[in-house]
């Protein structure tokens, strides 16, 4: 089944919101969208046009993957996403980074082409495949396919985005992108350790953005019962946002 889903927003909201200049947070945003998914796999491959030039962004993840209900609903509407500040994942209870539904409109930064395929298990335990394309010239219409798949396929979804002549792609191929990309992981790396994160065929390694670090255990009373945490104060070498985080006995945290 095919469909056409016209996104409620204007022409220069949606334009505004594709930050078209914002090469490497795009592709962090669609990084987020794979963990907001519960993925433990991620692998963003830039492919090059001749010598220097960027001609496809790949990202490749093995999370829940997006359902035909989800698809409809999520590239309708910006700006009234389902997730929430302090919400977490379905499956793996894992912290959600997305909360108003822009993620996807800043992969035109990336392509003037985007397409998602998407491979997801439906309420009643069926997988489903569904396809969502659009393109920069009526990129407020996404075109919608859905099909069910064999059950030998598994759950993940392949975002595609290509077409885009613009200059400002090459800074995805330089040392800065793979800094600022882990930079902006690491935190959340260190907290779920289960995680691995591939760009342009290096991995994300949390432990190169520690400066230096200590930790303690503490106890403490709540409810007559006697609680632990463990505290993990890391100084980063780059970025400026300073956060607490605690290890409870089920979930690991860091600090910075």
């Amino acid at each position: 089944m095919t469909d056409h889903v016209l996104l409620e927003a204007g022409d220069d909201l949606v334009r505004q919101l594709a930050h078209e200049r914002e090469a490497v947070k795009a592709v962090l945003e669609l990084v987020w969208n794979s963990l907001d998914a519960d993925a433990t796999e991620v692998d963003v491959t830039i492919e090059r046009s001749g010598v220097t030039g960027v001609d496809k962004i790949v990202v490749v993840d093995d999370g829940d993957g997006i359902t035909p209900e989800k698809a409809r609903s999520a590239f309708k509407q910006v700006g009234d996403s389902a997730k929430r500040v302090g919400g977490v994942t379905e499956r793996l209870g894992r912290p959600l980074h997305g909360k108003a539904g822009r993620g996807r409109l800043r992969a035109f930064a990336l392509g003037d082409v985007l397409r998602w395929t998407s491979t997801a298990r439906t309420l009643d335990g069926q997988l489903m495949r569904t396809t969502i394309e659009a393109e920069i010239s009526r990129r407020k219409t996404w075109l919608i396919d859905t099909q069910t798949t064999q059950e030998a396929d598994s759950p993940g979804t392949k975002v595609e985005l290509w077409g885009k002549q613009a200059t400002h792609l090459n800074k995805l191929l330089e040392p800065k992108a793979i800094s600022q990309i882990t930079a902006a992981l690491a935190p959340y790396l260190l907290t779920w350790t289960d995680i691995r994160v591939t760009y342009d065929g290096h991995h994300i390694d949390p432990q190169t953005q520690i400066l230096a670090e200590e930790s303690d255990d503490l106890t403490f009373e709540y409810e007559d019962q006697t609680h632990s945490v463990h505290i993990r104060l890391i100084h980063w070498r780059t970025g400026a946002e300073r956060t607490i985080a605690l290890r409870f006995p089920r979930r690991a945290g860091v600090a910075d």
